[in-house]
């Protein structure tokens, strides 16, 4: 295996992109491509469900499950490795922020009262997070 060949970090046919939305063909959801500030889960969770975009209302927090969908070469404790994408989420449909290594975004997985969930893009691993933590929100609509 040649680790020094380019790693393929997109998910070829997956996604229809517009400027706003992308939209994943196979899994039948509709992600929007950038980002809310960082926010408590509360506040997460009101911002993607005030949401307006792509003639879409009511978007709401994704799940683990579904940032895993959307995941490619995740490298987990290994990430930045060769063979690994960094950040591992679709680079074409979520083009990565100039100058970042990678986000963690809340998820809709709640622990308890006091935790939640969040996905880092970076290494596809997920965090127990107190809920008042702000976290980065990018929002999902079904």
């Amino acid at each position: 295996m040649d680790l020094t060949a380019p790693t393929q970090c997109s998910l070829p046919g997956q996604f229809t992109v517009s400027t706003d939305v992308a939209v994943d063909d196979v899994h039948s959801k509709t992600w929007q491509r950038g980002t809310l500030p960082p926010s408590a889960l509360a506040a997460a969770k009101a911002s993607c469900s005030a949401l307006s975009l792509g003639n879409l209302t009511n978007w709401r927090v994704p799940t683990v499950a579904e940032w895993q969908e959307v995941s490619v070469k995740c490298g987990l404790l290994n990430a930045g490795h060769p063979g690994t994408c960094a950040p591992c989420i679709d680079q074409e449909a979520f083009p990565p922020t100039p100058g970042s290594s990678g986000e963690g975004y809340w998820t809709a997985d709640v622990l308890n009262s006091v935790n939640g969930q969040s996905f880092d893009s970076f290494s596809g691993r997920v965090f127990r997070v107190s809920v008042d933590t702000a976290v980065s929100v990018r929002c999902i609509h079904d």
